[in-house]
């Protein structure tokens, strides 16, 4: 025996996501100063429910989608900056042509900027790598002594600890709590397209036939799917086909 139900009978217009919020939220506001039957105040109570789910799962979904991290990028400007100023230091002790401590600065600059300052400009992970690498070598060639000399110690401290914020704030010396999972779009988009079903189902069924103003009740509470235009199923200007609500809907098993 064929069951007739909200989610067989009922066709919606493609929607995406945003689509499905906004229409959801349009279909509450056309809701409001009319009087539903309690069955269909339930159903839109649902709805809302559900429409309120998606914009926050996809809220998280776009902001998971974001290709920075925030804390990678705060170090990586610190990190940056840090690095800048023991180069600007280093050059400026080379231009001063000190016979002492210019040697000093000269060989900090062949050692550590013999490449220039490109590797700040690197994707994080490998500038932190490379970073490392001008770390590493300042402290196999005692360089430490150097920066002491020139007075620059509080450059080099500075500099070795925004590096280790950096590795922190990459997860690389440092594990970091496993992400949490994906956000489920998909799974709350069809909560929002079976809710919005259910609730057109019970909308429809307020048509009365001994009232004649119900009719205009339903029309007026569905009229945002009935005017929906979908630009993911059809050109922009070729109206979305969605079925005529029926003068006598037919019964909905629950």
């Amino acid at each position: 025996m064929r069951s007739f139900t909200a989610q067989s009978l009922i066709a919606l217009p493609v929607l995406s996501a945003p689509q499905a919020a906004a229409l959801a939220t349009q279909l509450e506001t056309h809701a409001k100063g009319h009087k539903l039957s309690p069955e269909a105040a339930e159903a839109l109570r649902d709805l809302a429910a559900a429409r309120a789910t998606l914009e926050a799962v996809h809220v998280a979904k776009v902001t998971e989608a974001s290709p920075t991290n925030p804390a990678a990028v705060a170090a990586d400007r610190v990190l940056d900056r840090a690095w800048g100023a023991v180069h600007e230091l280093v050059t400026a002790w080379v231009h001063i042509d000190d016979k002492k401590l210019s040697p000093l600065a000269k060989e900090i600059d062949e050692t550590v900027f013999g490449a220039g300052t490109a590797f700040l400009k690197a994707k994080f992970h490998e500038e932190w790598a490379e970073s490392r690498s001008r770390l590493t070598a300042i402290d196999e060639k005692g360089l430490d002594a150097h920066f002491a000399k020139l007075g620059a110690e509080v450059f080099l401290t500075t500099l070795r600890r925004a590096h280790a914020a950096y590795g922190k704030a990459l997860g690389v010396t440092e594990a970091k709590e496993p992400l949490p999972a994906p956000p489920r779009v998909k799974e709350a988009l069809d909560e929002v397209g079976a809710a919005m079903r259910e609730y057109v189902a019970k909308a429809s069924a307020m048509v009365s036939r001994k009232n004649k103003e119900s009719s205009d009740t339903v029309e007026a509470l569905l009229a945002p799917i009935t005017q929906w235009q979908s630009s993911r199923s059809a050109p922009v200007d070729a109206p979305v086909a969605v079925p005529p609500l029926p003068a006598t809907p037919p019964a909905v098993d629950t």
